[in-house]
């Protein structure tokens, strides 16, 4: 008989600083989580809009895989520019001309999934390689002190708020499409 217990644990990545594999370890639980959220979206639901809502699913996967780039690079790498691949991944910058999250229509799920893959490797990557000191330091940036710490506290935040936006709009589209 298969074991069915359920897995309640983080497991640090091999190779990543223990005090620093545990939060690698959270943010693939919560991108788990969001992924599981996803898996059966029909691709008409990607751009719709809601009833009583302002931003899509597509929108707002393509604003999640953005703040996580913009916060490994210009926070966590400190570089001045995005590198060229980053650059071609997210040709549409955060807010429009009214401050709103740009709206992001006619990309596929899996284009959105992909994306959000891709910065999480490229974050993973640069996490693994810190020690934890590293990690934890605060240390200075144009008009912040700063901790990688914070930042990954940050983005799962930042995750799990949109994530919770995502079921809402879900739920609203679904239960729209049932009347």
């Amino acid at each position: 008989m298969p074991d069915t217990t359920r897995q309640i644990t983080l497991i640090p990545p091999d190779g990543a600083d223990a005090a620093v594999g545990y939060w690698i370890a959270a943010l693939e639980d919560g991108r788990r989580r969001t992924l599981e959220m996803l898996e059966d979206l029909e691709p008409a639901l990607v751009d719709a809009k809601a009833p009583y809502h302002r931003h899509t699913i597509g929108t707002l996967l393509y604003h999640i895989a953005l703040i996580e780039a913009d916060w490994l690079y210009v926070e966590i790498q400190e570089r001045e520019d995005y590198p060229d691949e980053a650059i071609e991944m997210f040709p549409h910058g955060v807010r429009d001309d009214q401050d709103n999250l740009t709206s992001i229509i006619g990309m596929s799920l899996d284009a959105h999934l992909e994306r959000l893959a891709w910065v999480r490797e490229q974050l993973t990557h640069t996490l693994t390689g810190l020690s934890a000191e590293r990690f934890s330091g605060a240390r200075e940036i144009p008009g912040a002190t700063v901790s990688t710490a914070w930042v990954v506290h940050h983005l799962l935040q930042h995750e799990a708020e949109h994530r919770g936006e995502m079921g809402q709009i879900l739920d609203a589209l679904r239960r729209s499409q049932e009347s």
